[in-house]
């Protein structure tokens, strides 16, 4: 209940400039840009993608991490907020939560 239900993944700008970047197969804009995921919608092996013509594709894998201190909290306040926050699924949060892009250059066969 504390974190919200949207997690945060920062794209940064990286190499090169102005890569492509893709969450579940649509196109979220061009790096650097944020991507606003559902916490319920974080499932293991989420996959972000970075592309660029000319260089080959970055596939980043999102996993979901359990926020330990939030159920510890919730626990101490009572287990009402802990079934509340179970119920939404606003315990994880995505990993990693920061992108740096480093596109390859592909080779020209």
């Amino acid at each position: 209940m504390l974190d919200g239900r949207y997690s945060k993944i920062i794209i940064s700008e990286g190499k090169p400039a102005g890569a492509s970047v893709y969450y579940k197969d649509a196109f979220i804009g061009y790096a650097p840009c944020a991507i606003y995921p559902k916490k319920r919608d974080l499932k293991k092996h989420t996959l972000v993608l970075l592309k660029k013509e000319g260089y080959a594709t970055q596939t980043v894998e999102i996993n979901k991490k359990i926020m330990v201190g939030y159920v510890i909290a919730d626990v101490l306040l009572g287990v009402v907020p802990l079934f509340v926050d179970m119920a939404v699924n606003t315990l994880a949060k995505p990993v990693p939560d920061f992108i740096i892009p480093s596109l390859e250059k592909e080779l020209i066969k």
